[in-house]
């Protein structure tokens, strides 16, 4: 049997994400709310790399954070072929195709289980939880074969690498490509029902909710004081009196001996007898604020 003895159509995705997922870009960073399809999507471009592949035997991975949320994938996956057409192994995670192309559900909590085989694609499944060395491990194993990678994930601070890693794809890093998609578009798409994020947007804290649901990170903030708790979680979102030019807000908290804002663009100072973030463009922060490198 050959995978030419049978007709392949594309089951439907939204075009948005369908457009960034199957871009020729080497790398695709995709910063996605839940349900916006970005699963599935990869999944589907794993599969027609690896179906499509002209010479047997080639490897291609699905790294998850954790060895569950892989073996998750692999069970939807398998699901997804029709019967005779693949064998699968459930004991490895591996599904292989007709063309003898092997398709092998990972995790990423042992980086060093990441090194070795000749990858020709992979998707790095909610990278924002990996530690960066898996990446260094996955980046590695895909040189030899310059093969291609989608990193798909929630938002989940700035403090992590693929944070980083979307940053520049979003900055036109050659070769890369990035997109976000929030839980609005899921429901201009038909995929969520929009009474369901707002019954979200109620019930879950806004910090919790900003990141899951509209891909915007919190900032962490720590504080170094005898008198407040450590550490303390400041979003943006949450601080209302900023000015319409977003370049200074009130923090309301007590007077700190000293403090310090942890994302690498920010700092906390003091101003006129007032708590202040700010912004600083020349790294160089004033009085008790201390920019963190």
């Amino acid at each position: 049997m050959t995978v030419s003895d049978y007709t392949y159509q594309r089951p439907w995705i939204p075009p948005e994400i369908e457009s960034v997922i199957f871009d020729s870009a080497r790398i695709v960073v995709v910063e996605g709310a839940t349900k916006t399809a970005k699963t599935t999507t990869s999944m589907l471009w794993l599969s027609e790399q690896a179906m499509l592949s002209e010479k047997p035997g080639r490897n291609y991975w699905w790294v998850s954070s954790v060895y569950g949320t892989s073996s998750i994938a692999y069970e939807r996956l398998k699901r997804g072929f029709p019967p005779g057409l693949m064998h699968a192994r459930d004991d490895k995670l591996t599904i292989t195709l007709p063309n003898e192309s092997v398709l092998h559900f990972r995790s990423a909590e042992k980086p060093d289980n990441l090194f070795g085989s000749d990858v020709y694609a992979a998707v790095g499944d909610e990278v924002s939880r990996w530690r960066e060395t898996a990446w260094h491990a996955l980046r590695t194993t895909l040189t030899a074969t310059r093969a291609p990678v989608r990193l798909v994930h929630n938002v989940k601070g700035r403090q992590n690498f693929a944070y980083k890693m979307a940053r520049r794809a979003e900055a036109g890093e050659p070769d890369m490509k990035y997109a976000v998609f929030t839980a609005y578009d899921a429901v201009r798409w038909g995929l969520l029902d929009a009474q369901e994020v707002e019954d979200a947007r109620r019930q879950l804290p806004e910090d919790v909710f900003n990141e899951l649901y509209l891909c915007r990170p919190l900032i962490r903030v720590e504080i170094l004081s005898d008198s407040l708790p450590l550490p303390v979680l400041w979003s943006l979102s949450r601080m209302k009196n900023r000015p319409s030019g977003g370049s200074t807000w009130p923090v309301p908290w007590t007077t700190p001996s000293r403090w310090l804002l942890t994302n690498t663009d920010m700092y906390v100072g003091w101003n006129g007898g007032r708590h202040h973030g700010r912004k600083q463009k020349n790294g160089s922060p004033t009085s008790l604020g201390k920019r963190r490198h």
